[in-house]
This record gives structure tokens, C-alpha cells and sequence, in this order.
């Protein structure tokens, strides 16, 4: 049950780091 909490947790880690890389990238 605690893996599900990770993977939510992960998620929105990497969508506060794509928001933060997509000015470069494009």
C-alpha cells in the first residue's frame, strides 16, 4: 500500500521537474 504513496509522491516530483527543464528543452 506504501508503494502506491511512493509512485503518487515520484509523479509529481517528475512533473515539478519537467515543468522546471521544458524551458530549456524548447
Amino acid at each position: 500500500m506504501r508503494l502506491v504513496l511512493v509512485i503518487m509522491a515520484c509523479l509529481i516530483c517528475l512533473d515539478s521537474k519537467a515543468e522546471n527543464i521544458e524551458p530549456f528543452t524548447s
